[in-house]
């Protein structure tokens, strides 16, 4: 199993720029509403996709809003 120590995210999605470091075995993702927490999980599940196109499109239709 990989462990993230750190994470750097770049314009994706709401976030900007972001960097976090200091990630241990367990962590707690805390914060307001709408305020990125989902996003920044999203990152992480397409850091591990590794270009898997299933994963990469399930991630994509989890936020799509269907009229």
């Amino acid at each position: 199993m990989a462990f993230i120590k750190s994470i750097e995210i770049n314009q994706f999605r709401g976030i900007q720029q972001l960097t976090v470091s200091g990630l241990s075995n367990i962590n707690l993702i805390v914060g307001d509403n709408n305020s990125g927490k989902t996003t920044f999980l999203e990152a992480i599940q397409l850091l591990f996709a590794k270009s898997q196109l299933s994963s990469i499109k399930n991630v994509i239709n989890q936020r799509t809003i269907r009229i």
